[in-house]
């Protein structure tokens, strides 16, 4: 009886152990997605920010903002280039 109780007692110990190493994998992939989103939404708003900067710059000196569009979507800051390019 003895060996039973050992065995179940083992068997449990290495339940324990597989579900704490699975949420601590877990933990870790959610926090390196966590931060990653976090650098991409920082770098997205820092893109915008610049993108604002060029644009009023470009507009203060007089260019149309078709020009400004275009100029943007040239240096790969908005969007996708359109069907037409």
């Amino acid at each position: 009886m003895e060996i039973v109780t050992a065995f179940a007692g083992a068997v449990l110990s290495l339940v324990v152990f597989g579900i704490t190493l699975f949420a601590v994998i877990l933990a870790t992939k959610l926090f390196r997605y966590w931060r990653l989103t976090r650098s991409a939404e920082r770098a997205r708003r820092r893109q915008e920010v610049s993108d604002a900067r060029i644009r009023e710059s470009l507009r203060v000196a007089g260019f149309k903002e078709s020009e400004i569009e275009d100029a943007l979507r040239d240096s790969g800051s908005v969007g996708p280039p359109t069907a037409q390019e």
